[in-house]
């Protein structure tokens, strides 16, 4: 018999990368919905140097 293809895959997935997903998503929601529009740019602008801080040190 078979096993059912949703438990393979739920014991494939890391639960605290899963936690973690879904802090992040939960924090976005809320700061978009109390948020200006200047403080996203400044946020995506922090996380963008912060992405070419890390791939620069990597190479």
């Amino acid at each position: 018999m078979k096993r059912k293809l949703y438990n393979s895959l739920w014991r494939q997935l890391d639960k605290r990368f899963l936690g973690g997903l879904l802090i992040v998503v939960g924090i976005i929601i809320l700061a978009y919905m109390f948020l200006p529009f200047t403080a996203w740019v400044a946020f995506i602008g922090i996380f963008l140097i912060f992405l070419g801080y890390k791939l620069f040190c990597k190479y």
